[in-house]
């Protein structure tokens, strides 16, 4: 074998051995990420498994913020995590955050919350709500904000 052919082979196979360890490494990296993530949204689901029992379906508006202020949770008001009710079905749903995602490059927060939506206990309701709105489903809320 000629010195030039040995080389090559030497070249090749540290170029080799270059590759499997790149591989090894991102294989390593993405099944640590795959599992905090699933860490993660067990986290998230038993939280909300929590509210769940302590607040169940029916509870009113007032008791909702009640709890959650005594929690010391901060409380925020969005309309409307189900954007395919109707406009007379429509009140401002309560957020509390639970934890936070990493944020895609385009936005600056990726936010989890534990997403309270009410029923309106009044016809023609407010936007804001009132204190009698009945609890309609407690659900996980996935939120990006600042994005452009």
């Amino acid at each position: 074998m000629s010195s030039v052919r040995r080389w090559r082979s030497v070249w090749f196979f540290l170029a080799l051995v270059i590759v499997a360890a790149i591989v090894a490494a991102y294989e390593r990296h993405g099944s640590a990420r795959r599992r905090l993530e699933a860490e993660r949204a067990t986290a998230y689901g038993m939280a909300v498994e929590s509210y769940k029992r302590a607040l169940p379906l029916g509870t009113t508006r007032q008791h909702v913020e009640a709890y959650l202020m005594k929690s010391g949770k901060p409380l925020r008001r969005m309309c409307c995590m189900d954007s395919s009710r109707s406009g007379d079905e429509r009140v401002d749903d309560i957020l509390t955050k639970i934890g936070a995602e990493p944020a895609p490059f385009y936005c600056s927060e990726h936010n989890v919350y534990v997403g309270f939506q009410f029923a309106p206990s009044l016809p023609n309701p407010r936007v804001d709500g009132t204190p009698s709105d009945r609890l309609d489903s407690i659900r996980l809320f996935h939120w990006s904000e600042g994005c452009w």
